[in-house]
């Protein structure tokens, strides 16, 4: 639930705001991703159990690694070269369209993982034969 309000306080908040707008997103985006970081660990051990908590940890870290390095050039790709630092300078318009570009690629991201997280409580719910909001 939390990757999915902060998916939605990125389109809500972020794309296309003015400054009060994105400082709402700061606060809603940062206490909504807290959690998310804070409670992997005792999530991963709850779904995968402590035998598996190693390679589970791993691979999860492993793929957050590669969206770390994959992101950022993509990330800023999309927001192109910024005034005195290349051949380009921007307008403050064009500048807020670029970052526009940035914040849907970030929702999207976000949605997408929240999509992927759903599946897999679905997942384990079946496998384990019940649901329960607590992994």
């Amino acid at each position: 639930m939390q990757v999915v309000l902060s998916g939605v306080s990125v389109f809500a908040f972020w794309f296309n705001s003015a400054r009060g707008r994105f400082l709402a997103f700061i606060v809603v985006y940062g206490m909504s991703s807290g959690g998310y970081s804070a409670l992997l660990p005792t999530v991963i051990a709850e779904i995968y159990g402590r035998e598996h908590y190693s390679s589970a940890n791993a691979a999860i870290y492993f793929i957050r690694g590669l969206g770390a390095v994959v992101g950022a050039p993509v990330a800023g790709a999309l927001l192109g070269r910024q005034p005195g630092t290349g051949k380009q300078s921007q307008s403050p318009g064009v500048l807020k369209k670029n970052f526009d570009r940035i914040a849907g690629y970030d929702g999207a991201l976000l949605l997408g993982a929240a999509v992927c997280i759903i599946l897999v409580r679905r997942l384990d719910a079946r496998a384990k034969r019940k649901w329960k909001w607590i992994a």
